[in-house]
């Protein structure tokens, strides 16, 4: 069957920490890549050649994409934390048209296209900070969906071709989200990068002291002292912010709203009418991109 272009997920997973040589761990042994990858490193180390090239060593967070063709060997440390997701090609000619003015097309019968034709833009072998958040949260859903079913392997290509548009746009230049409380500190930022990569989880104050590894009251606390609004008034800033920019980008009130952790479109279009005054559909009218 020949579907428009959305990218087939093959597998997904987790870092394999309890399997080593010596002090040395590893997931991937210098075979030929064979699908696309997108690793992303939480926390950890790891060194990677490409084509027995000199190793590069990486250190998290980050998040790296890998092409088919080439043979890459990647070593893990120690406590390293990634999550990966593979895939695939299933149609040609490759037609995705999101909405507004979105479109990736590929034509090659033949073979998967090298990431240049793939996304239309250059993108590097490690993608750029701001869309490290994304693309490990991204990493997470789709481990957690994509060996279900086929509803939700539909829902996880559905997430990885909106990142795929993303990591376009990026690299073309399309505008970013604006940046929450710019003047925090290195370790304030941190908790609201976290915060952002945790919102599909239905993230509320005491999750979010939980994955931050402090107690609640430390955590609004800290929010108080450098950007003048309680935790939970920072959490509610985030995800308005995240909320309009997936909508400007095209993507739907439905995706939209599972993506910032609402368990019901309804409690979110009630939630978000309220904060601007539009409904998602009314506001993605007057300002998508």
């Amino acid at each position: 069957m020949n579907h428009p272009f959305l990218p087939h997920v093959l597998c997904g997973g987790s870092s394999l920490q309890n399997v080593g040589r010596g002090n040395e761990r590893y997931i991937s042994s210098g075979l030929v890549q064979r699908w696309y990858t997108l690793w992303t490193l939480d926390e950890g180390r790891l060194q990677i050649s490409m084509d027995a090239k000199t190793p590069r060593r990486i250190e998290g967070p980050a998040a790296l994409f890998l092409e088919p063709g080439h043979q890459y060997s990647v070593f893990t440390e120690p406590g390293t934390h990634s999550f990966w997701i593979e895939w695939g090609i299933q149609s040609s000619p490759l037609a995705y048209r999101g909405k507004g003015l979105h479109a990736l097309r590929y034509a090659n019968r033949k073979e998967q296209p090298d990431m240049d034709a793939f996304f239309g833009v250059k993108v590097p072998v490690q993608l750029a900070e701001a869309l490290q958040p994304q693309s490990s949260r991204l990493c997470r859903k789709i481990t957690g969906l994509w060996w279900r079913g086929q509803r939700e392997r539909l829902q996880a290509n559905h997430l990885l071709g909106d990142w795929i548009l993303d990591v376009r746009d990026h690299y073309q230049g399309a505008p970013s989200p604006p940046t929450l409380f710019p003047d925090v500190s290195p370790e304030t930022r941190h908790l609201l990068d976290l915060a952002v990569t945790q919102l599909d989880q239905h993230l509320s104050i005491t999750k979010w002291a939980e994955v931050a590894g402090c107690h609640r009251n430390a955590l609004n606390q800290r929010m108080v002292r450098e950007t003048g609004y309680t935790a939970q008034e920072v959490l509610n800033q985030i995800r308005i912010t995240q909320a309009c920019d997936q909508l400007r980008r095209g993507k739907s009130v439905a995706s939209t709203s599972d993506w910032i952790g609402f368990q019901s479109r309804t409690a979110f279009s009630r939630w978000f009418k309220a904060e601007t005054g539009d409904s998602p559909s009314q506001w993605q009218l007057r300002h998508q991109s």
